[in-house]
C-alpha cells in the first residue's frame, strides 16, 4: 500500500519535495496562506505589481542549473540584466554590473512555484496546528477544525514554525532551535509618474534601508512603475512590534528622497513584515530525517536564506526518504 506523506508548506522547498516523491508516495500539501510560493510571493493593485519576498534568485550547483534550465527553455524564468547600483547617505557611490547571473520568474516571481504544481494535491488556507501521533499515524490538526491522517510528515516551513509543531521526541529537534531568521520589512509603492530613476536596483547603505528595485523593470512586468524597498533585518528586529503606519513613514521619507519624489507622485502604498526573512549561512545538514517517526525537515535556512538552498534542501530530503 502506497504510503501517505503530508508536506507543510508550499515555497520552493515544499513544492521540490512533492516532485521528488509524488512517484512514490500519496502526497499532499498543506499551506496556511491563499496561495503558494512562500517568500517567492507576488502582491498586486490595479495596474502595479510587487514581488515583496524575493527579488531574485542565482544558480551555483550544476543541479539546480540544471532544474531552472527546463523552466528557462519553457519561458517561466528570464534572467534579469538589471542596472544595479550602490548608495550612501542619499548619494550614489557607483554603477556596476552584477557578477552573476539572476534569474526572475515571469510574470511574478511566484510563477516558478506555480508551474511546479502540476496536479499535486495541495490544500491552501490550511495552517496546522498541531501534529501529535495516533498509533501507527500522524494526525494533523488545522485551524479550520479539520484533522487529516499521515504515515509521514516533512516540514518545508521557518525552523521557528517546525519547533512549534514538531514533535519534541524528534531525533533533532534539539538542532532545530540552533537555527535563527531575521526579519525584514517591506514597503510597496505604486508610482502614478515614472521618476527620473536610471538604475532598476540599487543596494542602500543606511540603518533602516537596504534594497530598493524597481520592479517593473523585470522581465515579463507590464505594468505601471512598481518599487520594492527593503528594510534591514536588524532595523525590522529592533522595531518589529512598532505600528506599521510608523514604519511606513519612516522608510517612506528615506525611499522618497533616494528617489526624489513627493506623496503626490505616490498612487499606492503597501507594507509587509516578514517574520522570517533571512537567515545566516550554515555549514550544518542539507536536511534532517528521522526514519523511526517518518518525520523530516528542509529549508533554505538550513543552509542559507536563498531559492537555490531551498531547491538543495528539499532535493536532499527526498533522497533520504527513496532510500
Amino acid at each position: 500500500m502506497v504510503k501517505k506523506i503530508a508536506i507543510i508548506g508550499t515555497g520552493i522547498a515544499g513544492m521540490t519535495l512533492a516532485e521528488r516523491l509524488s512517484s512514490q508516495y500519496d502526497v499532499t500539501l498543506f499551506e496556511k496562506s491563499k496561495s503558494v510560493g512562500g517568500r517567492m510571493t507576488h502582491r498586486y493593485h490595479n495596474d502595479f505589481d510587487f514581488d515583496h519576498g524575493a527579488q531574485y534568485f542565482t544558480a551555483k550547483s550544476s543541479a539546480f542549473k540544471f532544474f531552472i534550465k527546463y523552466y528557462y527553455e519553457q519561458g517561466v524564468i528570464s534572467p534579469w540584466d538589471a542596472r544595479f547600483v550602490d548608495y550612501d547617505e542619499g548619494k550614489l557611490l557607483v554603477s556596476r554590473k552584477w557578477n552573476e547571473q539572476h534569474w526572475v520568474a515571469q510574470p511574478s516571481m511566484n510563477a516558478l512555484v506555480k508551474a511546479m504544481m502540476n496536479n499535486h494535491d495541495i490544500r491552501l488556507n490550511h495552517r496546522v496546528t498541531a501534529v501529535n501521533r495516533v498509533g501507527e499515524y500522524w494526525k494533523l490538526l488545522f485551524e479550520e477544525g479539520e484533522v487529516a491522517h499521515f504515515d509521514m510528515v516533512m516540514f518545508a516551513i521557518p525552523a521557528a514554525q517546525c519547533c512549534q509543531l514538531m514533535p519534541r521526541d524528534f531525533a533533532f529537534y534539539p538542532k532545530l532551535s540552533e537555527y535563527s531568521m531575521s526579519p525584514c520589512y517591506s514597503l510597496m509603492l505604486g508610482l502614478d509618474n515614472s521618476p527620473n530613476i536610471d538604475w532598476d536596483v540599487a543596494h542602500i547603505h543606511d540603518p533602516i534601508i537596504s534594497w530598493i528595485s524597481v520592479n517593473s523593470s523585470k522581465p515579463g512586468r507590464t505594468g505601471s512603475v512598481s518599487v520594492v524597498v527593503q528594510s534591514t533585518n536588524d532595523w525590522a528586529q529592533e522595531n518589529f512590534e512598532l505600528n506599521f503606519n510608523e514604519v511606513q513613514s519612516i522608510m517612506l521619507e528615506k525611499v522618497m528622497n533616494i528617489l526624489n519624489v513627493t506623496k503626490l507622485d505616490i498612487a499606492h502604498v503597501d507594507l509587509h513584515r516578514w517574520r522570517y526573512a533571512n537567515s545566516p549561512k550554515c555549514n550544518g545538514p542539507l536536511s534532517y530525517y528521522d526514519e523511526c517517526l517518518g518525520l523530516g525537515v528542509c529549508g533554505d535556512w538550513l543552509q542559507q536564506g536563498r531559492v537555490e538552498a531551498a531547491f538543495l534542501s528539499a532535493s536532499n530530503l527526498s533522497v533520504c526518504l527513496s532510500c
